[in-house]
């Protein structure tokens, strides 16, 4: 639970907008950060909580998508 919410905050996701981008009527949700990055970024704001990487990752709602699965044209690298 503390996983979710932490995926959600404004810092770590953005909310696509557009009615095809709806899992299940929930509004999907993109991460700004790698999956590892936000885990670090986790870690260290909960430091207290003992959670593995493998764990952290099972804690992810379906309606958040990872950034890797999108194709960022600014990011892409073009051949020459």
């Amino acid at each position: 639970m503390l996983v979710a919410e932490f995926l959600r905050r404004s810092e770590n996701s953005n909310e696509l907008l557009g009615k095809y981008n709806q899992i299940k009527g929930r509004e999907t949700v993109s991460l700004t950060d790698t999956m590892q990055n936000i885990y670090r970024k986790f870690f260290l704001e909960f430091s207290d909580i003992k959670i593995s990487f493998t764990v952290f990752g099972r804690g992810t709602p379906s309606n958040v998508k990872l950034r890797d699965t999108y194709a960022y044209a600014s990011v892409a690298p073009t051949c020459p």
